[in-house]
């Protein structure tokens, strides 16, 4: 609890914190792949290693190579659609995340017992109690 408190304390780590969840809400809601440069990049050198094998070896394996050479440039421009679709995440700065905090805690301070009871609710996914000394 109180890396929360801290967290929420300081606007710098409180807007590090929001940045942090809208990416992985943003992530999570787009089809957006982080490696994808990695990807395409080993997609490209799968192509290379059987245009150079099919050069080498001669045409034994024909059927097996243009059917790879079919499904890696659509694999590969599905990654490229992706990736230019993702524009990236929102992203807050310190005064609108800290404008936001302060209209959260307006919104508590005048809501009644069970108003508060649910919004908690909607951002706390578990509380377990401890004891203060942790012995038993």
């Amino acid at each position: 609890m109180r890396g929360v408190l801290d967290l929420c304390a300081d606007p710098r780590k409180f807007t590090h914190g929001v940045n942090k969840q809208l990416r992985q809400i943003w992530e999570t809601s787009t089809d957006f792949r982080p490696d994808a440069g990695e990807r395409i990049a080993a997609i490209d050198r799968k192509i290379e290693n059987i245009r150079r094998a099919v050069e080498e070896e001669g045409l034994n394996e024909a059927n097996w190579a243009n059917t790879r050479l079919q499904e890696l440039p659509t694999e590969r421009e599905s990654l490229v659609t992706t990736s230019r679709k993702a524009i990236g995440p929102p992203q807050s700065n310190v005064a609108t995340a800290m404008d936001y905090r302060r209209q959260a805690d307006k919104l508590l301070r005048q809501a009644g017992q069970a108003e508060r009871k649910q919004l908690l609710r909607t951002r706390v996914g578990k509380v377990k109690p401890m004891p203060q000394d942790l012995e038993v």
